[in-house]
């Protein structure tokens, strides 16, 4: 049984934090993310600091790790 959570709780963590990068890539501008606080990078793409995104900094990796 704790494997199977396990595997479940990995798949979900990655498959979430993939997704919301994922949609706030495609609007940033979107009223879901008026809440979020990012910061410039030097490519000139923005970093996520709120969220799952700041707990962890690459929580879709943690997802992989767990699963």
């Amino acid at each position: 049984f704790g494997v199977a959570a396990l595997l479940s709780l990995g798949l979900l963590v990655k498959r979430f934090s993939c997704a919301y990068k994922y949609k706030y890539r495609l609007n940033a501008q979107n009223p879901i993310f008026a809440n979020i606080e990012t910061i410039h990078t030097y490519q000139g793409s923005r970093l996520l600091l709120s969220g799952m995104w700041g707990w962890v900094r690459q929580p879709n990796y943690l997802g992989d790790i767990l699963a």
